[in-house]
């Protein structure tokens, strides 16, 4: 019980950090995530 409380409480201070930072940006951006390097060497190029 006390760790759905810890994990709930965490995921809504998560989410409140999450909304602020997307307050602040006034660009949008994109990740990319590759598991091989080769991928990202073509996508930097």
């Amino acid at each position: 019980m006390l760790r759905t409380k810890t994990i709930a409480v965490f995921m809504i201070l998560f989410l409140l950090a999450c909304h602020v930072g997307l307050a602040e940006e006034s660009a949008p951006y994109i990740g990319i995530i590759s598991s091989m390097q080769n991928e990202i060497d073509l996508l930097l190029s």
